[in-house]
């Protein structure tokens, strides 16, 4: 008997939609919302934001607003998660893009000014983690 291979499905966590995940956070609070500002004040106008493990977008959608003159691209594995944030609206914001990729490297997505990830590395197997930390 050998070991079956079963690719993993990363959206298992998603059950909300990003609209009612992003008033229901921290990252929405008038805290939350301080602490991006000081961080993207750090980040020239013109850079590149990469959110690595966007899921359904649900930091996109506030941050992509506020921040008009930054580029985002929002990043995946998991088409589903692509989708959800496609259904909340997030492909309509004009500085946002959208990428799935492979789960172990960025393909297309070359230098950014800055990226984050939050909430993601614990859903993807190591050697992915180790693949995205050296892209970026």
């Amino acid at each position: 008997m050998g070991v079956q291979t079963v690719k993993p499905d990363y959206s298992h966590h998603l059950e909300q939609p990003a609209e009612f995940e992003v008033q229901s956070t921290w990252w929405a609070s008038p805290e939350g919302l301080e602490w991006k500002r000081q961080i993207a004040e750090r980040i020239p106008d013109g850079s590149t934001v990469l959110d690595l493990g966007c899921g359904p977008g649900r930091l996109l959608l506030p941050l992509a607003p506020r921040f008009p003159a930054l580029a985002f691209i929002g990043a995946d594995v998991s088409e589903r998660m692509l989708d959800h944030a496609i259904a909340a609206g997030v492909n309509k914001l004009p500085n946002v893009e959208l990428r799935l990729c492979d789960g172990r490297t960025l393909g297309g997505i070359g230098s950014v000014g800055a990226a984050y990830c939050v909430l993601m590395f614990q859903h993807i197997p190591d050697d992915a983690c180790a693949g995205y930390v050296r892209h970026v």
